[in-house]
């Protein structure tokens, strides 16, 4: 085995592994402690989410034709693929909610999104922002992950995959998510439902917040890890279906606390790293790398199709 066989494939982006990292030992961290901290609500998911959007506007290149309707294809592939996945990982998850089905609807539906420019998803963004604070009479607008906010929250990925990573950006959206925080404590969300600022609710400060908060560590950790980024860290952001999957279905088997925590994290860092050294990918990720992709070949013969039917009409 070469060295070679453990470093990630040239086009990976260090920093952005390493905030789905950052994002598996928050989540972690937000289950197995049973922690009241209002940075461990809310704020764990939709960096998840926005970390979505992100790897949803990188992975689209800038073209068109067949490209690019194979790439919204795939996309839409990748979305009914975790649908599938979700209600396959619901019995099996415990007292935890699987995030998974929010993600799947939010692929079919913003398949054709990264090609669009930065002004309408900026205006699309904030119509799901509003559209999820007005709190629509629909079943998908639900806590504890109201479709519309995810979706607003995947949008607000894709913008980021477009800025530039600056440490005035880092700064804005920490200030947002302080205020966010703050709010949680000022507001009262029964008498304003439409600001709520708890986390998945869906509310016009919760949204805000998390997105804030989602870019200040997106940014940070482009900044930070620009040139190196620890081999255990990156494997774990590489692994995220995997390590979610894993996560859920034995959470409940674990006692809960900040050692369980810790254990967790650790365990998942070694799992990958381990992993990623025979494998290019974590089985999920493959799993959904090659169902995609086998669906979306053009390169298949044409079959003959019985004509019974045809030839007796």
């Amino acid at each position: 085995m070469t060295t070679a066989s453990r470093l990630p494939p040239p086009t990976r982006i260090a920093g952005l592994d390493a905030a789905r990292a950052v994002a598996l030992a928050a989540m972690m961290c937000a289950h197995l402690t049973d922690s009241t901290s209002p940075w461990l609500y809310g704020f764990p998911s939709a960096l998840f989410a926005v970390l979505a959007g992100v790897s949803m506007q990188v992975s689209s290149r800038a073209t068109g034709g067949v490209a690019l309707a194979r790439q919204r294809h795939q996309a839409m592939l990748r979305g009914a693929a975790l649908l599938t996945l979700h209600v396959v990982l619901t019995p099996l998850s415990g007292s935890i909610t699987v995030v998974l089905g929010a993600f799947g609807a939010c692929y079919l539906a913003l398949a054709p999104a990264p090609r669009w420019r930065t002004r309408t998803l900026a205006a699309l963004f904030a119509a799901l922002t509003l559209a999820s604070a007005l709190r629509l009479p629909l079943a998908v607008t639900a806590p504890p992950y109201p479709l519309f906010e995810w979706a607003a929250l995947m949008v607000a990925g894709l913008i980021a995959a477009r800025l530039r990573p600056r440490v005035w950006v880092a700064a804005l959206g920490f200030a947002l998510a302080v205020d966010g925080v703050w709010a949680r404590s000022l507001v009262d969300a029964h008498l304003h439902p439409f600001l709520n600022p708890n986390g998945h609710t869906g509310g016009l400060i919760a949204i805000l917040s998390e997105v804030g908060c989602s870019l200040g560590v997106l940014t940070v950790c482009l900044i930070v890890f620009r040139r190196f980024c620890p081999y255990p860290l990156q494997a774990l952001g590489r692994m995220p279906l995997t390590v979610y999957c894993l996560h859920v279905t034995t959470a409940d088997l674990v006692p809960s606390g900040a050692a369980s925590a810790a254990v967790s994290i650790a365990a998942a860092c070694a799992l990958a790293s381990v992993w990623l050294l025979r494998f290019p990918r974590g089985p999920l990720e493959e799993a959904l790398r090659a169902f995609t992709r086998s669906l979306s070949r053009q390169d298949l013969p044409q079959r003959p199709l019985p004509t019974t039917l045809h030839e007796g009409a």
